[in-house]
């Protein structure tokens, strides 16, 4: 049991060590470093377009053309247009 805790809060030292490396810009956001997008709230949100978003293509396509990169807009849009997929 001592070792899941100990796992537990070593996973959460990892991730504050990971999000510590990013720094908020002078207007209280997060730049991304890569293509200079700033537009991050939450250091979180950075990460995710960071891993999934920056340099990426967009992997959903609609049967209308329109291209995402997270599969929750493209769900929304099919949603809204009630395009088939």
């Amino acid at each position: 049991m001592i070792s899941n805790i100990e796992d537990y809060y070593w996973d959460i030292f990892q991730d504050q060590r990971k999000l510590s490396k990013y720094t908020v810009g002078s207007d209280g956001r997060f730049p991304c470093q890569r293509c200079g997008k700033t537009s991050y709230k939450q250091k979180t949100h950075l990460i995710r377009h960071l891993h999934f978003e920056c340099g990426m293509e967009p992997r959903f396509v609609c049967s209308c053309g329109k291209k995402f990169k997270q599969r929750s807009n493209f769900n929304t849009h099919l949603k809204i247009t009630g395009h088939i997929y």
